[in-house]
């Protein structure tokens, strides 16, 4: 059985193209939640540069997942040249 670091870990892994790095360096805490659409997982990450992030994912009744950021101090991030960076806002 898995734990719930390495479901978190193979959902996040599982969103991106083969040979992609992933956006968090190590989950660092999982809390799993009981909820009536199925199970959530509400875990804390730090990120490729070092920065704190809160991330939900879940599983439905029907089996899918999914997930969400709660907290992304730093900003959004998208991958370019092969590497994770952070957004710039574009409200200055």
């Amino acid at each position: 059985m898995n734990s719930p670091t390495q479901i978190v870990d193979r959902h996040l892994a599982s969103c991106l193209q083969d040979g992609r790095p992933a956006a968090h360096r190590m989950v660092i805490s999982v809390t799993v939640e009981r909820v009536a659409a199925g199970r959530r997982f509400l875990a804390d990450l730090i990120m490729f540069d070092g920065k704190p992030a809160s991330i939900e994912v879940y599983c439905s009744p029907a089996g899918l997942w999914s997930h969400r950021f709660i907290d992304l101090p730093g900003g959004d991030c998208h991958i370019s040249g092969g590497r994770w960076r952070r957004t710039k806002s574009l409200a200055a």
